[in-house]
């Protein structure tokens, strides 16, 4: 059975398996999904169910959440045999690194449906199909020498995130997005912007990555702006900034 062509609201129609430790997680979820135009199906959490159901589905994507503390890397190598990508959720053990299979994108607390909206446009909407598909946000980011294990990669990997999902918020940076980035990292929200300010100027000075000077050729990029040119790009969106930036 092939994959349906349907186009969504927000992307293109993809079928996703859900299977997640946690019930109320499992129904916000899937309530999300399905009103942004996907089929989803639930699965009990059980690698054989969910497993054949991927291949039964001819499914796209499997977003699974545990809470057993186990990596389920033969799982997780299995799911890409069957072209499948897999989004963990990061809610009871970190992942440890380095994964000989790892999952394609990994979302940490706090889960909600809107980040993870973000995250499948990162994974999967990559404009139009005449042009070379952008990079995934961890091969931008590791591309640019923004490595795993730097501090601030998983607020920098938030903050996409939130762009993707909410373009709108980065017109109020101040308000929006640094307090939610704040109650993820246990951070003041002064702390936030100057971390981030920090390594937007970090990049511009010594990256000379061509692909960073195309997104930024004229002058240092500020938070607000750096961040929609990166959520642009990883969403295949290429239409040009205002001229009236945020000055954050």
């Amino acid at each position: 059975m092939g994959h349906q062509e349907a186009v969504t609201k927000k992307g293109p129609h993809l079928t996703i398996v859900l299977s997640c430790a946690e019930t109320g997680l499992q129904l916000r979820l899937a309530r999300t999904l399905k009103e942004a135009g996907h089929s989803v199906t639930v699965v009990e959490l059980s690698f054989p169910a969910v497993l054949h159901r991927i291949y039964q589905l001819q499914a796209q994507l499997l977003i699974l959440q545990t809470n057993t503390g186990k990596t389920c890397e033969e799982e997780i190598r299995r799911c890409h045999l069957l072209n499948c990508k897999v989004l963990w959720l990061e809610t009871h053990v970190l992942l440890v690194q380095p994964l000989r299979e790892k999952p394609d994108a990994v979302l940490t607390l706090p889960v909600d449906p809107e980040s993870v909206l973000g995250m499948i446009r990162c994974l999967f909407f990559t404009g139009e199909s005449d042009q070379t598909p952008p990079l995934t946000l961890a091969q931008l980011l590791d591309r640019w020498q923004v490595t795993e294990k730097q501090p601030n990669r998983r607020m920098i990997e938030q903050t996409v995130l939130l762009t993707v999902a909410h373009p709108q918020w980065m017109q109020h940076i101040t308000k929006y997005i640094y307090p939610r980035l704040a109650r993820q990292n246990r951070l003041t929200v002064s702390a936030v912007e100057q971390r981030l300010r920090r390594m937007v100027f970090q990049l511009y000075e010594s990256c000379q990555d061509e692909l960073f000077r195309a997104l930024f050729p004229s002058k240092r990029p500020s938070n607000s702006r750096f961040f929609i040119q990166v959520a642009r790009y990883l969403t295949g969106f290429q239409e040009q900034d205002d001229e009236n930036e945020n000055a954050n």
